[in-house]
């Protein structure tokens, strides 16, 4: 058999295992994904029905990844019938294959985080309520918090929302998700929680599914959540069998709600469970291993391992003392140079992970200054960038006409002068007769007090729609996104205007066309729903393409699943790493030391950590603590860099700290509010800062704002929503 082909011994075991539920802990850079593609090409092999398998994974990456690696056994017929995807899509597609079962029809748009934060502050604006200053965003995390703890708004309004603030919340919750429904769309979480209704309420549609799925497989299952792991038991109750692959050690992301104790209790919750132990790891060499096991063995939540490699020892990880941020910048920047030359390696053989994304400026203007090719990964993904969004909300209008959100974002793009005083005329009279937004522009002659000159100019929006939704079944996809995208003009627009900006958005309005035809090409037949579900799902860390000649930037959560030979691992500071906000708990401080261990063994040969003595944060200058996960660390296994004694000019040196935080002024259309030098204010996109600075009078009046997770900020006053802290 194939699938047996190249295994150790306990991998072996784990791959052949099939007698009842099973826990494959596996170590870092000990073959996991190689274990998981094998067991299902195993099972197939054996006779299993591949349409009776289901594989859940984290990312569409680790999915592709996966069907690649199962496909060069089985070939490609088995592996296109099995149920293979991240957990969101997998539910995505059977929530539209039973869509009527819970009310909705089957073309329900799914939001963002970006279009549920818009949503919220619609909400906000209807109902007239506030919440404590939060923000939009901040009050979106807290129904996304609640949802991912399975508690619906009638239960939050009824047992939970007590002060006034949370029974305002309360209110807030009903409404969003009424308007979801009002707007035949889920977000991320409730492509979750639907399938849990779903289920618990038809127990046929159930039993469909259980019967279909004979044989559950759960990747990286220490990331589940209480919603996910819900599902998991709903499938294998009674005779479906349950394979879990994962690391405790790489539980990382509690703050959006995965559960560590769904890993530790599986013992508990599924009895008779055989548990496998992949401890050999692959990727690091020993003496980075030692180091990541001395760490990683201060936390007390574990299931206990040891791994252990033949890799060489290895050279001693390193340590680099710094002045601030910039000087960090520059002797990242230098180092990477001496290792492309003394170890003659590439860029893509090196990544520079850090905690929060601010600390990615310094490093930036340090690689442009020596003319090293870097890219963000997980920065702003594609399918988030204005522009692509926009044309995006167009296919969602002409796939779904409920979809208010998406209405509102494009009822003005491009400019065809129709102003938010009648858009908010035109809302009204929808709500007053019950009927969808884009039911009222055609009677938009019925709406009073809306010029006759905006009436025209929302007819003509109306039936250019129409038009579009009309030959949505009559054209390929890439011919409706393309004549679609003449009809609006926008590329005649951006190349016009010719700004820097403009460009960019020109070029990306083309790949968006190209990521069509590409979309079309590998799914013949593909649908505009199709489409619209496939761009929903992207992650940022999707966008990573391992061939590419560049070094990576990525905060650490991106970084979980890579590896590389060469690891910087910047920012190793109290109150950044760990970060400070986390240390409200042990369990807190643990998942900061989890991530520390994700961080070390990402690396194949070679760490370098750098930490700043003193670095500008909220617009003053703060001396930093060396990480308590630096002092963690056995101290046979590193050294610290004689960073005192560098030879390059201080001079030079300069040059690479000018103008790293000169900005343009950036417009946000928001109004003003009274503010002073040295407050804490939040702002919606850029989250916590201070102010440094006011200047100016009037409209024209400028005010500076440190942020902490984007750097210092140039705002006008008068369009500068920001809450005071």
């Amino acid at each position: 058999m194939k699938s047996l082909k190249d295994l150790n011994e306990a991998q072996l075991e784990a791959v052949q295992y099939n007698a009842g539920p099973h826990l494959i802990v596996a170590g870092a850079g000990s073959g996991k994904t190689k274990v998981l593609t094998h067991k299902i090409a195993f099972l197939i092999e054996d006779g299993f029905d591949p349409s009776n398998i289901l594989a859940l994974t984290f990312t569409n990456k680790a999915a592709k990844e996966m069907k690649k690696r199962i496909t060069a056994m089985i070939g490609v017929t088995k592996s296109k019938q099995l149920w293979m995807g991240t957990f969101h899509s997998i539910l995505a597609r059977i929530l539209r294959t039973e869509a009527e079962h819970i009310n909705y029809k089957q073309n329900f748009s799914i939001y963002d985080r970006e279009d549920s934060i818009a949503l919220v502050s619609n909400v906000l604006l209807a109902l007239n309520v506030s919440i404590d200053e939060k923000s939009p965003s901040a009050i979106q995390h807290l129904i996304s918090s609640l949802k991912n703890r399975m508690i619906l708004p009638e239960e939050f309004a009824k047992h939970h929302a007590e002060t006034p603030s949370e029974k305002r919340l309360a209110q807030v919750y009903i409404e969003y998700n009424k308007r979801l429904f009002e707007n035949n769309s889920m977000d991320f979480d409730d492509l979750l929680l639907k399938p849990i209704q779903l289920f618990n309420n038809n127990e046929r549609i159930l039993a469909k599914y259980k019967k279909d799925f004979k044989y559950v497989l759960v990747d990286e299952f220490q990331d589940t959540n209480k919603a996910q792991y819900e599902i998991i038991k709903l499938f294998v109750t009674g005779r479906t069998k349950l394979c879990a692959v994962g690391d405790d050690a790489q539980s990382i992301y509690g703050w959006r709600g995965a559960d560590l104790d769904n890993m530790l209790n599986f013992e508990k919750d599924f009895p008779k469970t055989q548990v496998f132990r992949l401890e050999q790891n692959y990727r690091s060499t020993k003496k980075i291993l030692k180091a990541a096991g001395s760490v990683i063995k201060n936390n007390q939540n574990q299931i206990e391992k040891t791994l252990w490699t033949n890799n060489e020892e290895g050279d001693l990880l390193s340590i680099i003392r710094c002045t601030d941020e910039k000087d960090e910048a520059f002797q990242i920047s230098k180092q990477i140079k001496k290792e492309i030359s003394a170890q003659k390696i590439s860029l893509k053989d090196i990544a520079i992970l850090y905690r929060i994304n601010s600390q990615s400026r310094a490093m930036e203007e340090a690689l442009r200054r020596e003319k090293l090719p870097y890219k963000i990964v997980g920065g702003v993904e594609f399918f988030r960038r204005k522009e692509v969004k926009d044309i995006v909300a167009y296919l969602r209008i002409l796939a779904n006409q409920n979809d208010e959100e998406s209405l509102l974002r494009i009822m003005n793009f491009p400019q065809r002068g129709i102003g938010s005083t009648s858009i908010s005329k035109m809302i009204a009279f929808a709500r007053k007769f019950d009927i969808t937004l884009f039911a009222t522009m055609a009677r938009i002659f019925e709406v009073i007090e809306v010029k006759e000159r905006i009436q025209k100019n929302v007819k003509q929006f109306k039936i250019l729609l129409d038009k579009y939704i009309d030959l949505k079944d009559q054209l390929s996809l890439t011919e409706l996104t393309s004549a679609l995208i003449a009809d609006l003009g926008v590329l005649k627009m951006y190349k016009d205007e010719n700004s820097v900006e403009s460009r960019q958005r020109y070029d990306n309005v083309q790949e968006l066309i190209n990521s069509v035809a590409e979309f079309t090409k590998e799914q013949k037949n593909a649908t505009i729903d199709d489409f619209l579900a496939e761009v929903s799902l992207i992650t940022g860390i999707d966008s990573y393409e391992e061939d590419d000649n560049y070094v990576t930037l990525m905060t650490i959560h991106s970084a979980k699943g890579l590896e590389f030979p060469v690891v910087f691992i910047s920012g190793c500071e109290e109150d950044i790493f760990p970060l400070n906000k986390k240390f409200d708990s042990d369990s807190n401080i643990e998942e900061e030391r989890r991530l520390f261990y994700v961080a070390v063994t990402r690396a194949e040969r070679k760490i370098i950590f750098s930490y700043a003595r003193s670095r500008y944060r909220f617009g003053e200058v703060a001396y930093q603590d060396v990480s308590r996960f630096i002092g963690e660390i056995d101290p046979s296994t590193v050294k610290e860099l004689n960073s005192g004694q560098r030879k390059t000019s201080s001079r030079r040196r300069r040059a690479y700290y000018d103008e790293l935080y000169q900005e343009d002024f950036d417009e946000f259309d928001q109004e003003r509010r009274s503010l002073r030098v040295g407050s804490r204010v939040n702002h919606e996109k850029f989250g916590d800062g201070k102010i440094l600075a006011i200047g100016g009078v009037g409209d024209s009046q400028k005010i500076s704002i440190a942020f902490e997770e984007f750097g210092t900020k140039h705002l006008l006053t008068k369009f500068a929503k920001l809450t005071l802290i």
